[in-house]
C-alpha cells in the first residue's frame, strides 16, 4: 500500500505549511513556506510546490487576484510535461516502480529547496521504492522519462506519483 492517498499533492504543501508555523508566514490569509510572503494560494511554495503558472495574471490580468489557486511568481520557462507515451508508460507501473523512478528528483528538489517536512517524504519514497524494477521499461523510453522528470518541479513529480497510489 502508497504512503500518499490524496491525488493531489498541494495536501503536502498544505500540510507543511501547516506543521511548521516558525517558517510559515501569513500575509492575507496565504501562507508562505520558509519565510517567504505569497500573494496568493497557488504561489505558495514557488517554484517547487506552486501549481502551474496562472494564464490570466501571465496575460496581465486576474480575475481572481489574491484568491486564485495558480502561480502568479514568475516562471522562467515553460513548464515541462509527460508526453503522452510517458504516461502510457507511468500508468502501467506499480506504485513502487513510479516512487524508484521519482526518487532521485524528488531527493534532490527537496534538497534544493530546504522544504521543511521534506525528508521524511523522501524517507517514504525510499521505503516505497525497495524492490522495484523497472527493466521493463525500454531503455529508450526510460531515458526520455528521465529527461522529461529532470525538468518537474516537485509539485508536478508528487502528482505523478499520487496518481499511482489512488
Amino acid at each position: 500500500p502508497s504512503f500518499i492517498t490524496s491525488e493531489d499533492p498541494s495536501t503536502f504543501v498544505e500540510k507543511t505549511a501547516s506543521q511548521s508555523p516558525q517558517g510559515v508566514n501569513n500575509v492575507n490569509g496565504v501562507n508562505g513556506i520558509n519565510g517567504v510572503c505569497v500573494a496568493n494560494p497557488g504561489s505558495v511554495g514557488h517554484p517547487e510546490l506552486c501549481r502551474r503558472p496562472c494564464l490570466h495574471f501571465t496575460a496581465g490580468y486576474c480575475g481572481h487576484g489574491s484568491s486564485c489557486n495558480f502561480c502568479h511568481e514568475t516562471h522562467p520557462q515553460k513548464a515541462a510535461k509527460l508526453d503522452k507515451r510517458q504516461r502510457e508508460i507511468m500508468q502501467n507501473l506499480h506504485s513502487k516502480e513510479a516512487a524508484a523512478l521519482i526518487f532521485e528528483y524528488v531527493k534532490a528538489r527537496v534538497l534544493q529547496a530546504d522544504i521543511e517536512g521534506g525528508q521524511t517524504l523522501v524517507d517514504l519514497l525510499e521505503v516505497e521504492r525497495k524492490d522495484a524494477d523497472t527493466t521493463c521499461i525500454h531503455p529508450r523510453d526510460l531515458r526520455h522519462l528521465r529527461k522529461t522528470m529532470s525538468r518537474l518541479n516537485l509539485y508536478s513529480l508528487l502528482g505523478i506519483f499520487a496518481s499511482k497510489s489512488s
